[in-house]
């Protein structure tokens, strides 16, 4: 009788959950920076990382598995060139993106519920966080700031923007969701002639206003509240929408 066959490697390794997990949890608790910083020794790192020690050797020993982190050491640690991406301070702003506490960590944790989502057609944001994507962002201004954030980031990939359309013939462009208004102050400096409005959030227009206005664009770009979901603001001769556009919760 034919034993039975093993599974495919390469399903199997795509099929992981742990791996992606114990990265973001690494991620979370900052531990490249606190190596980075000198916190290389167990003890030291639990307590910097604020995590139980035994705990954190359990996964330090996992991601060390992974070559994601070395141990040259018995109980010392250091960077990989993976760990390294995990430094907030690495240009690719990895860490933030995986980091359990920001919004993006907060809607990855809606993924273990994806076969309810594909069952039911339906968001299952609410289920997991206790309301709908938007009204949760709104409820905390830390949320909202992470939000801001992870936008800002986004911006940056976008800038070609700027250049690679034709302004010559708008003059008021209105950045829908725009956040801080970091894309919208790209456009603005790259066409002098253009004035620009971000319509967002209570709190996000709060960061917006004060983002403008520190790049001297007090005069060309203000913030509105708006909810896109049920009016936008008039006078605009082109809206821009960038990473925004999602199913109206509820």
């Amino acid at each position: 009788m034919a034993g039975r066959p093993e599974p495919s490697r390469g399903l199997a390794e795509i099929a992981d959950i742990v791996t992606p997990f114990a990265v973001r949890a690494a991620a979370t608790l900052r531990l490249a920076d606190h190596i980075a910083a000198g916190r290389t020794r167990l003890p030291d790192l639990a307590e910097a990382a604020g995590a139980d020690p035994q705990a954190l050797s359990r996964l330090l020993r996992f991601l060390t598995c992974r070559d994601i982190f070395a141990e040259p050491a018995p109980g010392t640690y250091a960077l990989t060139d993976l760990a390294e991406e995990l430094l907030s301070d690495h240009p690719a702003n990895l860490r933030q993106w995986l980091d359990a506490d920001e919004v993006a960590g907060r809607l990855d944790a809606t993924f273990p519920h994806l076969v309810d989502a594909v069952r039911s057609g339906t968001s299952v944001y609410a289920k997991v966080h206790g309301a709908p994507f938007w009204e949760d962002l709104g409820a905390s201004p830390d949320r909202t700031a992470s939000f801001d954030r992870l936008m800002a980031q986004v911006s940056q990939s976008t800038q070609g923007i700027g250049t690679a359309y034709d302004w010559s013939g708008v003059r008021h462009v209105i950045d829908v969701g725009g956040g801080t208004g970091a894309l919208l102050r790209e456009i603005l400096a790259a066409h002098p002639h253009l004035r620009g409005t971000v319509a967002d959030q209570a709190g996000s227009v709060t960061e917006a206003r004060r983002h403008l206005a520190a790049h001297g664009l007090d005069g060309k770009a203000d913030a509105v509240v708006c909810d896109m979901f049920d009016s936008l603001p008039p006078g605009g001769d082109a809206y821009l929408l960038s990473r925004v556009l999602a199913k109206k919760p509820g």
